[in-house]
This record gives C-alpha cells, sequence and structure tokens, in this order.
C-alpha cells in the first residue's frame, strides 16, 4: 500500500521534531510496530535526528530549504475482519509506504506585494531554472495536492502571534493545492484527509487547559504519565481557538479554525492533541511532576543569550503515531 503524505505547518511547528520521533513513537505504540526509512535520504534523516535526540539531547534543526522527497515504511500488525456470514477478526501485516517531504514553512508563507512568498526562517523559494524545472514551492505544491492525507501542525502556544500566521499558511496552501485538486473531490471540499494536531500537550499552559476540558487525565497513578484522549480534541481545538490566551483575544486561531472548516471536510478531519517529545519526569524522582510537565528545558547560551531547548528526560511521545496510523487506516479501507 501506497500513500502521499504531506506534513504541513508554519515555521517553528514542529514538523521536523515530529517526523524525527516517529520511529520511537512507533516502537511505544505496540509490540511489532515500526517505522523506518526506504530511500536513503529517510533513512539519513533518521538516523542523524534520533542521534541529536538522543545523544546531544537536542532539538532537531530547523528545515531550510526543500529536501529530496523522502520514503518511509510504516510496518506492524492490524485488526482485519473478513466479510461475509462467517466473517470474523483477524490479524494481517500491514506495510504502508509514505512518501513526505520535509519542507520549510516559509515557503508557504502568504505572498508579498511582488506576489511571490515573503519567505522567512532562511527558506528561499527556488525559482524555476532556465531548462523549466520546477521551484521549490511548485515541487512541494505538486507534491500536497497530490498527497492524500494532510499532517497540519498548530501550534496552540503561538498560534495567534503575529510572527506565526497559521491562518495565511493554511489559506496559501489552499489555493494552490485548490488549483490542481479540488475538482477530483467528490463534494465541496477539498479531496484530502486532514489530521490537525495541537502540539506541546506537555507545555504547562496547555497541559493545564486539557486537564481543565477533561482531555489530559492523571488517573495512571501519581507519578505516571498522563493519558491524553483524542476523542474531545475537536471541541478542545474550539476551545483553544475560541478562548483568551493569557488574557489577548484569538482572532487568528479563529481565522484559522473557520478556514479549516470551511475547506476541508468534517468527515475526513480529524483532531489530535500531541507532543513529540512527551511529558517531562522530575530530575530527581524520575516521575512525572504534574506542576513542571514540559519535557524540554531551557538554557541560556553563554555567547549570544539566546534561550536554548534541551531534552530533559525520556522521550515518549504523546499522539504522534497515532494521526498516521488514522491516515493509513483511510488508505487501507479506500483501498489506495
Amino acid at each position: 500500500m501506497e500513500a502521499g503524505l504531506g506534513v504541513l505547518g508554519p515555521p517553528e511547528s514542529g514538523k521536523t521534531t515530529l517526523l524525527a520521533t516517529l520511529p520511537i513513537a512507533a516502537e511505544q505504540y505496540a509490540p511489532g510496530w515500526m517505522f523506518f526509512g526506504a530511500n536513503d535520504e529517510a533513512q539519513d534523516f533518521l538516523q542523524e535526528n534520533l542521534r541529536r535526540l538522543r545523544a546531544s539531547r537536542t532539538l532537531p534543526a530547523a528545515t531550510v530549504r526543500l529536501n529530496p522527497e523522502m520514503r518511509f515504511v510504516l510496518r506492524g500488525v492490524r485488526k482485519a475482519r473478513r466479510r461475509g456470514p462467517f466473517a470474523r477478526t483477524r490479524r494481517v501485516q500491514t506495510a504502508v509506504y509514505l512518501d513526505v517531504l520535509d519542507a520549510p514553512g516559509g515557503l508557504y508563507a502568504w505572498p508579498g506585494p511582488s506576489g511571490r512568498s515573503d519567505v522567512g526562517s532562511g527558506a528561499t523559494p527556488s525559482s524555476p531554472a532556465s531548462g523549466g524545472e520546477e521551484s521549490d514551492r511548485d515541487r512541494l505544491t505538486r507534491h500536497v495536492a497530490d498527497s492524500s492525507g494532510l499532517i497540519l501542525l498548530v501550534d496552540p502556544v503561538l498560534v495567534d502571534s503575529p510572527n506565526y500566521d497559521a491562518y495565511d499558511y493554511i489559506k496559501s496552501i489552499v489555493l494552490d493545492i485548490a488549483r490542481r485538486s479540488a475538482l477530483s473531490s467528490a463534494d465541496e471540499f477539498l479531496p484530502h484527509y486532514l489530521a490537525v494536531c495541537m502540539t506541546k500537550c506537555d507545555h504547562t499552559a496547555v497541559y493545564e487547559k486539557a486537564r481543565e476540558f477533561g482531555l489530559a487525565t492523571d488517573d495512571n497513578g501519581p507519578g505516571a504519565f498522563p493519558t491524553v484522549s483524542d476523542q474531545r480534541a475537536r471541541e478542545f481545538f474550539d476551545e483553544l481557538c475560541g478562548s483568551s490566551w493569557e488574557g489577548a483575544p484569538r482572532g487568528r486561531a479563529i481565522e484559522l479554525r473557520d478556514a479549516i472548516r470551511s475547506h476541508f471536510s468534517p468527515r475526513r478531519t480529524r483532531y489530535f492533541l500531541t507532543s513529540s517529545l512527551g511529558f517531562g519526569q522530575h530530575p530527581e524522582t524520575g516521575v512525572f511532576d504534574p506542576d513542571d510537565p514540559a519535557n524540554p528545558t531551557y538554557e541560556t547560551g553563554a555567547n549570544d543569550g539566546s534561550e536554548r531547548p534541551w531534552v530533559s528526560g525520556l522521550i515518549r511521545p504523546v499522539n504522534v503515531i497515532e494521526p498516521v496510523l488514522w491516515l493509513a487506516a483511510t488508505q487501507l479501507r479506500n483501498g489506495s
């Protein structure tokens, strides 16, 4: 089974980190599940970034250029039900090939006065070569439009920041892919399946809101990691977009919510509350501390005074493999 997967999000939304932690998430999901590279580009990407996360305890570097297409394999055992009068559930070995482009978020910056993207974070949309080759943005747009499933990362902490305009980002994507794939849909929406991932569920402010909402529960006992459900994740997304954050109205977040609803079918959209690193542990006791749930810690650099994140505890991704499994399952059901 083959499926194109688009991983989207504005700059600094955590796309590279999410991809890098998928092998860890697959191992922890269930025995026998694996996520690995099927070509050299994918394998090199995973090895380099897993080394940074596990050995150096640093986060993957932000993507600043459009890399070659990476092909990954998600393999494991799933339950399938045979059809007919003697239907029964059986275990089936499943392998899904996922084609992914790790693109800098700036490639989908909103077009400036010149009509081209005002790209930040070091990313530059390459112009077409004299031989008629695609620009980076055109190549990414073609990949996203041809993908059957999309993962959109939204940072709840930054979503309303002027420098993190997720609304302009998603509108720019919609306009580009609508030209290529809107007519292939059977209804009024784009044909894609969309997994909306609200990131940083280990961030103190996000975790507290999730607890208030009943989405993160401490029913595993004192010191155990919380359980984060996706049963009410859509309602939680509405809550995050509609409520104030630290006293400021969330106008940009509301625009983002409305854009998703306007262009993607609710039957083909699912919401997840995620964390690529997972929850942190107390440095002395090694158990989860609800008063300090974040995994990354920040240290001030000696040379430039900037804050740098470090992975402080074990990496236990939360709802990272689940969006990929859901998107893969839609392809298996549809026979793609």
